[in-house]
């Protein structure tokens, strides 16, 4: 069924036209009444659809043509209206014989609903053309001329209401607003946009200069699309400005204004100014950082930032100095640029110049100076021909100076506070890499060195270990050719003591150098050393202790057997002595998982060689360490008479009868049939015999092979020169 829609607005006109086609009828469009009644001429529709406002002829007035021709007065006829929306308009519609009257919006279902309703009634023959009541033209004038002046009435009041809230919000905005007619003449400026332009635009005027337009060439032309454009107000200043102007057009395409909106973009321009030079500066300090990251060493370094300092600032001619932390001077690391003179007359009077000084010592990192302050000798003539002055960069890490960048800079060439700033963190990062890199090559060198030493020291402890081996390995052959010769009594033994003497004071000067060395360097006085090294020197430092004792007990021996030895007898107390030994050697008796207990009377008070008495205790209970693998060790002590006896009981291997009598003599050692190697020269028991008589006693043994041994001397608690010797 086809349907005649009629609607000045084009956009309600498609819609309904769409949902016609939708729910399958054939839907027609006219734009106002004069082309609806051509189109019923040509072809009658089954429904007409109108809208009331249109121009050239409205919804009534179309109604009121088709009512005067019989041949068309049956078209069902439904207003379809925003505007015309009250009970008086709606009375002027059925007056005209209109079938429905239906007020915008509406949901599209009603609108088919409605549609569907009046083409059935239709069908049914319940709307038949009827007369209308409205049958002359002068009653029909006269409604519609008062319907007509109220809705105009209605209209200008909400057009005024419109204008009102739109100047309100036009005034407001912080852009400019300017709209112009098909002539250019000013409609409508808000304040703004006379403020930009700094003079009034006066409606129904053309603008006053036209260099002062804010327009664009050929702006009949310009659609919805922005642009920046510089003027002069007339102030004369000159603004920037993004604008968009749009033109507004009829529906038939017909140009009627254009509607400007600028704004002035001075100030984004400013920031957007501020975001690049951030962004390049960014992008400088990036660059700078891939090449530190990039450099290996520091030389490299130095030479890869100097260039890039020079890139930056457009220089022709600077120089890199490099800072001693230890005595604040400056050395030329790098020069580049022209005339080479004045390089040289830098380097010249570098070491005393006090402006590096004072540029080293600056609180500022961006220093200012003429050239005259690093080429004193300068004349005014060369000075005038270089014509440059010194921009002197620091480059800082943890409040110091590493290094300096001197700068040849043209005096017409300007640097601003941005410059400035970049320099300022160049030198800041660059100066903590450098550090870094400077520091990371000290340490380099410092391991190269330890490293060095580490195989000095390696080749001195083989070295060590090789002399004590040899220096052993003589001993013990000179110990053999002792036992093995038959040397008798007075004269074989004076030269055994004048030999043991001899070769004990030829082994001691070495080995307590030995021992005193391998001490330092256990201490960590040389350096750090590895575990692995800590071992093998404690190796050597306890062969070296034990051959030392060793040797202190041969030349004991000697000076006893010469007769050069003396005591020296002082107070102390025996049971605190005797702990005071005892703890030393805690080590030891834990090691072999044996007890020790000490049961001695208290309070007794011994005047004798306490140096000697502890000797010989510590050569006992060495002993019974020594020989018992596990079990106990006893050191018990009793007051008889004016003498103290101490014993030293053990549950070792103890010492057959057959051997009893190699006891306390010289280099006497006794195979115990054991699996287990069990050191030692000899020299212990004969020393603590030698050491008893010197001190006016006697030592004896008392032993059981295979259950232990039990030594036990006595010696006077008070030791009188002469009488106990």
């Amino acid at each position: 069924m086809k349907v005649l829609v009629v609607d000045d607005n084009q956009n309600d006109r498609k819609m309904l036209s769409k949902l016609l086609v939708s729910n399958g009828y054939e839907p027609v469009e006219a734009c106002n009444g004069i082309e609806a009644l051509e189109i019923v001429k040509l072809s009658k529709p089954d429904l007409i659809i109108s809208d009331i406002m249109m121009p050239e002829m409205d919804g009534f007035t179309l109604l009121r043509e088709l009512n005067k021709d019989e041949t068309v007065r049956d078209i069902p006829f439904i207003f379809y209206t925003a505007h015309y929306i009250s009970a008086k308009d709606k009375e002027l519609a059925t007056s005209l014989a209109a079938s429905r009257f239906i007020v915008k919006p509406v949901e599209p279902k009603e609108i088919l609903s409605e549609v569907q309703a009046v083409l059935k009634e239709h069908k049914a023959g319940l709307i038949k053309p009827i007369k209308p009541l409205i049958d002359t033209d002068e009653a029909y004038l006269s409604q519609y001329s008062e319907r007509l002046f109220h809705k105009l009435e209605e209209e200008y009041h909400e057009l005024e209401l419109t204008k009102n809230f739109l100047d309100t919000v036009l005034e407001d905005v912080l852009d400019g607003v300017m709209v112009m007619d098909t002539d250019m003449k000013v409609i409508y400026c808000n304040k703004r946009m006379q403020k930009i332009m700094g003079c009034d635009y006066s409606p129904g005027k053309m603008p006053p200069d036209a260099q002062h337009t804010p327009c664009i060439p050929d702006m009949a032309y310009a659609s919805h699309e922005p642009f920046e454009i510089e003027l002069v107000n007339k102030k004369d200043k000159i603004v920037h400005l993004e604008g968009i102007i749009s033109p507004t057009k009829e529906e038939s395409g017909a140009l009627t204004a254009h509607i400007g909106v600028f704004r002035d973009i001075a100030e984004r321009n400013r920031t957007q100014a501020e975001i690049d030079k951030r962004n390049r500066e960014i992008a400088t300090l990036y660059e700078l950082n891939m090449m530190v990251c990039g450099s290996l060493k520091s030389d490299e370094l130095i030479e890869n930032v100097f260039n890039q300092v020079i890139k930056i600032m457009d220089v022709e001619s600077a120089c890199f100095y490099l800072v001693n932390e230890e005595d604040n001077k400056a050395e030329v690391q790098f020069c580049t640029g022209r005339p080479k003179k004045f390089f040289n007359l830098i380097q010249q009077y570098l070491p005393d110049n006090p402006s590096i000084h004072e540029a080293i010592t600056a609180k500022t990192p961006v220093i200012f100076s003429p050239l005259s302050a690093r080429i004193p000798d300068i004349t005014e003539s060369e000075q005038e021909l270089i014509g440059s002055r010194i921009v002197t960069l620091q480059l800082r890490s943890g409040g110091k100076v590493i290094g300096l960048i001197d700068m040849m800079v043209s005096p017409y060439k300007e640097i601003d506070s941005d410059d400035i700033s970049l320099l300022e963190k160049i030198g800041l990062q660059v100066g903590v890499a450098l550090d870094n890199f400077l520091v990371y090559e000290a340490l380099q060198a410092e391991v190269t060195e330890h490293k060095q030493t580490e195989n000095e020291l390696k080749k001195y402890c083989d070295s060590l270990e090789e002399l004590l081996e040899e220096r052993s390995t003589q001993l013990q052959i000179a110990n053999q050719k002792l036992q093995e010769e038959s040397i008798s009594l007075q004269g074989p033994d004076k030269l055994k003591n004048i030999f043991l003497s001899s070769v004990s004071h030829e082994l001691r000067t070495p080995l307590t150098s030995i021992i005193g060395f391998t001490d330092i360097i256990l201490k960590g006085m040389t350096g750090d050393i590895t575990d692995e090294q800590r071992n093998q020197l404690t190796i050597v430092s306890n062969s070296g202790h034990q051959l030392l004792s060793l040797i202190n007990d041969m030349l004991d021996i000697s000076k006893i057997e010469a007769g050069k030895i003396s005591l020296a007898p002082e107070s102390f107390l025996l049971d605190a002595d005797i702990s005071e030994v005892s703890g030393s050697m805690d080590k030891m008796v834990t090691d072999k998982g044996q007890k020790l207990s000490i049961n001695v009377p208290p309070d007794v008070r011994m005047f004798n060689d306490k140096q000697r008495f502890n000797q010989i205790l510590i050569n006992l209970i060495g002993n019974a360490i020594k020989f018992t693998n596990k079990g106990s060790i006893d050191i018990s002590g009793k007051k008889i008479g004016n003498d103290i006896h101490i014993s030293v009981k053990d549950t070792g291997i103890g010492i057959r009868e057959e051997d009893m009598d190699k006891l306390f003599k010289p280099f006497a050692k006794i195979h115990m049939n054991t699996d287990q190697a069990i050191g030692g020269t000899g020299l212990g028991l004969y020393l603590c015999k030698k050491l008893v008589d010197m001190m006016g006693g006697e030592i004896w043994c008392e032993s059981e092979f295979g259950k232990g041994s039990e030594f036990t001397f006595r010696i006077p608690i008070h030791w009188v020169s002469g009488r106990n010797e």
